[in-house]
C-alpha cells in the first residue's frame, strides 16, 4: 500500500509534491522485496520456484553485477559510487528522466515475461541458463554503451 501511495505522488497525477525515498527507503523496499521472494520460494512455503525469484529482480541484478564487474575490471573499488548504472547511461545519451523510467519499466517487464515463459516452457535449468545468457548480452551491451558516452 505504501508503495502505491509513493507511486501516486511521484507520477504527479494531480500535480502534488514528489516524495523522495532516499537510501533508507530504497534499502527498506529492497529488504521487503527480498524477504517476500525468499519466504515464498522457501521449500516449506513453495508458492513460487526459486528460479522464478531471480526473474522477478532481473534488471536490478543485471545492473548491479555489470557495474561491479566493470569497476573491478577498471581497478576501481566496487563500493565507490559512480555514474555507470544503466539509468545514468541512458540519461547521458540524452533521454529525459520520464523516458528512462518508461524504458526501464518496459525492459524489466519484457525480460521478466521472457524469463517466466522460459521457465514455463523449458523448466528451471534451461531458464537459469537463459538468465545467464541474457546477463552476458546485457553486460556487453552496457559495456559498449558506457565506453561510447564517456
Amino acid at each position: 500500500l505504501s508503495i502505491l501511495i509513493f507511486m501516486f505522488f511521484n507520477f504527479q497525477i494531480f500535480n502534488l509534491r514528489k516524495v523522495f525515498l532516499g537510501d533508507a527507503g530504497s534499502v527498506t523496499l529492497g529488504f521487503i522485496l527480498s524477504w517476500f521472494l525468499i519466504y515464498y520460494s522457501h521449500p516449506s512455503q513453495r508458492f513460487i520456484h526459486p528460479i522464478l525469484t531471480i526473474w522477478c529482480v532481473t534488471l536490478p541484478v543485471y545492473d548491479l553485477l555489470s557495474v561491479i564487474i566493470r569497476r573491478i575490471n577498471n581497478k576501481i573499488n566496487p563500493f565507490r559510487p559512480d555514474r555507470t548504472h544503466l539509468h545514468h547511461l541512458m540519461l547521458k545519451i540524452g533521454l529525459s528522466s520520464k523516458s528512462v523510467f518508461a524504458l526501464l519499466i518496459l525492459f524489466s517487464i519484457l525480460i521478466n515475461f521472457m524469463g517466466g515463459l522460459s521457465f514455463y516452457f523449458f523448466g528451471p535449468s534451461p531458464s537459469l541458463l537463459f538468465f545467464v545468457l541474457l546477463f552476458f548480452i546485457y553486460f556487453f551491451t552496457t559495456l559498449r554503451l558506457s565506453t561510447k558516452v564517456k
